[in-house]
């Protein structure tokens, strides 16, 4: 009798030492969890952050078109001072040239400008989805946890009732021993 009832204590301390050990372990993963997704939050953050911000005009993409448009004013220029001179052109017609030059510029200014608003929105739409993503993942992460940490504690007090039902096996309703072999 003495036998079966250290046994069940056993059971109920090892229910509880097992559900303890397996909580810190779950919390131990989930601290590590935890700055994982604050980690790729900042990293997003600052990806966004870098890309949102960034001056359009400096670009590869932009100073391709600048480099190009800038190409094409000095190749005008250089015809217009040609045509000038051989066929004696006035300060107007410069004028009209350098006018036109200028716009050209602007054009491409106002479609780099354009096309970083699209990008710009890209940008934003691609942090939303990514910062939504890593929300859903963490409170997924937190309900998983929940759910194990209840598990945990409905197995330890099963462990307990398990013990306690041992032990109220040796006694009879009256609360005397049980003999031994009386209860098969």
């Amino acid at each position: 009798m003495w036998g079966t009832i250290a046994g069940a204590g056993l059971s109920a301390i090892g229910s509880i030492v097992g559900g303890a050990m397996a909580s810190d372990e779950a919390e131990e993963n989930a601290a590590r969890m935890r700055k994982l997704f604050a980690k790729r939050k900042q990293d997003n953050q600052n990806w966004y952050d870098k890309n949102y911000n960034e001056d359009p005009t400096q670009r590869a993409d932009a100073q391709r078109i600048l480099q190009i448009t800038e190409d094409n004013i000095r190749k005008r220029n250089k015809a217009a001072a040609g045509r000038a001179a051989m066929m004696g052109g006035g300060d107007e017609q410069t004028a009209r040239e350098k006018e036109a030059n200028n716009q050209m510029y602007a054009n491409a200014v106002g479609q780099i400008a354009a096309q970083n608003e699209q990008r710009k929105q890209a940008i934003d739409a691609q942090y939303r989805a990514r910062k939504d993503a890593l929300e859903d993942a963490e409170m997924g992460m937190e309900d998983a946890l929940s759910r194990s940490r209840q598990q945990q504690i409905g197995s330890s007090i099963q462990g307990i009732i398990g013990a306690g039902s041992a032990i109220a096996g040796l006694f009879d309703s009256t609360g005397k021993k049980v003999p031994v072999g009386a209860n098969s």
